[in-house]
């Protein structure tokens, strides 16, 4: 089983808001991954992954991702995922970040 979550569940734990019970049977095997925020070196490969799944949902290809997209996408100041940003973009605007053909 997986869990994740950005609360200290030990400190809910302590202060008697999370089952201790709970607590001991999920954290078996702690892992701890910094916010994506944190890791803007990651956000290509995600973007990546993303672009693809959302084409598919709209009938489209991607040839490319340009890169003043991908600068924008790695440096977004609005805490959004890239996942709803990249969805957000399916959205007809003047400024395209995505090079699509039907």
């Amino acid at each position: 089983m997986v869990a994740a979550t950005h609360r200290s569940l030990e400190e809910m734990m302590l202060k008697k808001q999370f089952r201790s019970d709970l607590y001991y049977k999920l954290n078996v095997v702690p892992i701890s991954i910094p916010a994506l925020r944190e890791r803007p070196e990651d956000i290509p490969f995600l973007v990546r992954h993303i672009v693809p799944q959302f084409a598919g949902k709209m009938g489209k290809t991607i040839d490319a991702i340009r890169p003043d997209a991908m600068h924008a996408l790695r440096h977004q100041s609005a805490v959004i995922s890239p996942r709803q940003r990249i969805q957000s973009a399916r959205i007809p605007t003047p400024n395209v970040i995505l090079i699509a053909r039907a």
